[in-house]
């Protein structure tokens, strides 16, 4: 005894246990943004995590109409293999009601789309869910609210107070009279049973002196009054849910019913088979004086119970004749009784979604088929969107056509008296029944001849200065019940002349050329060409005016050959040339600039501040020699990554900076030393001696030494001109008036005294 009380307990227990650990239903409101902008869209997800035999969920949204435009039943997108069957929205009172016909677990999403006004000044708003409400036609469930806050972004002028527009429920209260009536009737008809019972197991003597004393006519009665009790029950229970009276218990029901809640009129695109009653007391399915979800539940889990038919019919698609790859639509219209919706359909044994449009139809979006030729899309199967699915069987044909033939890669070419013609005849699908080319010389044909699928090469024999017609055709056929039609592929005309010579000149090609740079070759050319052959690799030529130009990038150091091997012409016409050429690929030269020169007599220094371009890292060591008048070295610095060198000065006037660089431009490691800037400075000193009147004549005979000296000749055109020393000449002119001016300043001592 103890053994089966203990069982009862842990049965007990654990039956506990699984209740309290049973997942619970929720709806979460969220958003992938949390700022929206003026005049953009957003989309807010409902993510539902709903347990089976949920039915019906209801809810009212609610957000600012100030910031967001008004929505409607088209801003809902439910998933394309959801299992919510169907969504109602109503945007006066905010409420939408979605139905799961099937009953199964919802875990999916939901979404729907707002757009921001364009202007608003409101900086924070709130989109909400309220009286969120589930139920499986017994209990209704209430989950709390959801709620999410934005913020608003790019705020203009407008300014309204933020209002959020909830709408209005109304409490659809119905008359219980009906009802009342079905309870007297059962109620009267079950206790004339039990008073019949009672008399005929108890009171055998009641009555005896009336028809009642025989008790196979009180058994009799007895078994009427059970008969019609069950009759009751029966026909009471079948018509339960039977709202527009069509002597079924139908999807059709569970509309009406949702339509009268949310006071949608004319919602449903289908048309109803029979006018709809108005009596709202139909719709009280549960008796409890109320229309609400619990009652268009109780509808959907009585049409579970229906034994549905499907009829398909007239299955047609947009097109009989289509492109490789092209979509297709088929459209085909489904009786289902009682009434419900497709959802799915099965082709070629390949799932796809029914689209409903109205009145029973429904479209079908088929992707493109890469085979030609008849197809048989086979329909073998629906699926209804309380998940009850039926067999089918329908066959519809499409004719998949072929593409057609096409020209490529087609080249023309004389030579001497023959004609090279090459080409690609595409034809993919075998279409072709048959191509021929052919000559023609003013209406006569020179040369005709069939020509294959692919690539193809003919040589023709012409004469010299005719004109000609070329054409290429092709007979080809894309469909088995369409007719053979014809396409002319190529249609050209030319003359034929004499093979001219081709002559070229000034063709220059650059000994030297920098890094980085393009090798530009250029040259006068009496045809039109087109492209040259360098080294096997074909390049495109520029022309400007008459002057042909090739550019090589992409060099490397060092010394190079290139062979033009060929020139080609407009006409693809190629010309034998053949000659090499060499040149030498070099860094660029390093280039020095003095930007300041500063003297201190106190310290007796010399500071040189300069910049040093060398943009291929050629330079390995820099000498700077500060010199005297006399070319004789006073100071030496080497300089390595400093830009300033800081020299001690002698008693001279003029001073010479000499720039001493090693550098290797050729890539070769084999530096070689050059003096690339020798700058001139004239000392304080010998300034304050000049005259000021005499200064004036001294610096434009520095200023023409300056413009008459010739720089060294400069390889390449982007360095900088380098200065030279001043010629001897010039020093000993400007020296000799530096004495004049000397000798007049003593003069007029000598006359003031």
């Amino acid at each position: 005894m103890k053994k089966v009380i203990k069982l009862f307990l842990f049965i007990f227990l654990f039956s506990i246990f699984t209740s309290s650990v049973k997942a619970e239903n929720r709806i979460l409101l969220s958003s992938p943004v949390m700022e929206v902008e003026n005049g953009k869209d957003i989309t807010v997800s409902i993510d539902f995590a709903l347990e089976s035999k949920q039915y019906i969920s209801s809810a009212r949204l609610s957000y600012d109409q100030n910031v967001f435009e008004s929505i409607s039943q088209s801003n809902f997108i439910l998933n394309e293999d959801s299992n919510w069957s169907n969504i109602v929205y109503n945007d006066t009172n905010k409420q939408f009601i979605l139905t799961n016909n099937t009953g199964d677990k919802i875990n999916e999403t939901l979404k729907i789309k707002f757009k921001v006004k364009p202007k608003t000044s409101v900086l924070k708003t709130t989109i909400s869910l309220n009286n969120i409400m589930i139920t499986d036609g017994k209990v209704e469930t209430k989950l709390k609210d959801e709620k999410i806050e934005l913020n608003v972004s790019k705020n203009n002028e407008v300014k309204a107070e933020s209002k959020i527009d909830e709408g209005q429920i109304k409490e659809l209260k119905v008359s219980r009279k009906d009802s009342f009536k079905i309870i007297v009737w059962v109620f009267l008809a079950i206790l004339i049973v039990i008073i019949m019972a009672i008399y005929n197991v108890v009171y055998e003597s009641i009555f005896k002196y009336s028809v009642l004393e025989n008790k196979m006519v009180v058994n009799t009665l007895l078994f009427l009054e059970i008969v019609i009790c069950a009759f009751l029950a029966v026909y009471f229970k079948n018509n339960r849910g039977d709202v527009n009276q069509d002597t079924k218990t139908d999807y059709q029901d569970t509309l009406d019913i949702i339509n009268y809640i949310l006071d949608v009129k004319n919602n449903i695109e289908e048309e109803p088979k029979e006018e709809v009653t108005e009596d709202a007391s139909k719709m009280d399915i549960n008796h409890d004086g109320k229309v609400t979800i619990k009652d268009a539940a109780i509808t959907i889990k009585k049409s579970l119970k229906n034994n549905y038919k499907v009829v398909l019919s007239k299955l047609s698609l947009s097109d009989y004749t289509v492109n490789k790859n092209k979509n297709i639509t088929l459209n085909f219209k489904a009786d289902v009784t009682p009434y419900t919706r497709v959802k799915y359909i099965y082709i070629d044994s390949l799932k796809y979604k029914a689209n409903y449009t109205k009145n029973n139809q429904y479209t079908v979006s088929l992707s493109g088929l890469n085979k030609t030729g008849i197809h048989q899309y086979k329909v073998s199967k629906v699926v209804l969107d309380n998940g009850k699915s039926f067999k089918v069987s329908h066959q519809i044909s499409v004719d998949v056509l072929k593409e057609k033939p096409s020209l490529s890669d087609f080249k023309m070419q004389e030579k001497d008296d023959v004609l090279e013609i090459t080409f690609n005849l595409n034809d993919k699908d075998d279409s072709i029944k048959e191509a021929n080319i052919t000559l023609l010389d003013n209406q006569n044909i020179v040369y005709k001849n069939k020509v294959k699928k692919g690539y193809n090469n003919l040589k023709i024999k012409i004469a010299k200065n005719k004109t000609y017609n070329l054409k290429i055709d092709a007979s080809y056929l894309l469909s088995s019940k369409e007719k053979v039609d014809n396409v002319n592929l190529l249609n050209k005309k030319f003359n034929s002349t004499k093979k001219v010579n081709l002559e070229v000149k000034d063709l220059k090609v650059p000994n030297i050329v920098t890094l980085n740079n393009k090798l530009v070759i250029t040259f006068l050319a009496n045809l039109d060409i087109k492209e040259v052959i360098i080294d096997d690799i074909k390049y495109p030529v520029i022309k400007d005016k008459d002057l042909y130009k090739i550019e090589l990038a992409n060099l490397s150091l060092g010394k190079h050959n290139l062979n033009i091997q060929k020139f080609i012409d407009k006409d693809n016409q190629e010309y034998d040339f053949n000659k090499n050429f060499e040149y030498t690929v070099l860094k660029n030269k390093p280039v020095i600039t003095v930007l300041n020169i500063k003297e201190d007599e106190t310290s007796k220094t010399l500071t040189v501040d300069f910049k040093l371009d060398d943009i291929d890292n050629t330079v390995e060591k820099i000498v700077v020699n500060l010199k005297n008048e006399q070319k004789e070295v006073i100071d030496t610095k080497e300089v390595t990554k400093e830009k300033q060198v800081i020299f001690k000065t002698a008693d001279s006037k003029v001073y010479n900076i000499e720039f001493l660089v090693k550098y290797d431009i050729d890539g070769s490691q084999k530096y070689q030393e050059e003096v690339l800037l020798n700058e001139v400075f004239t000392s304080k000193k010998e300034v304050d001696e000049i005259q000021p009147e005499k200064q004036e004549e001294v610096e434009k005979i520095k200023e023409k030494n300056s413009i008459e000296e010739e720089p060294k000749e400069v390889q390449e055109t982007n360095e900088e001109p380098q200065k030279e020393d001043l010629p001897n000449q010039d020093k000993q002119e400007n020296t000799i008036l530096v004495n004049q001016i000397k000798e007049d300043e003593k003069k007029k001592r000598l006359a003031t005294l």
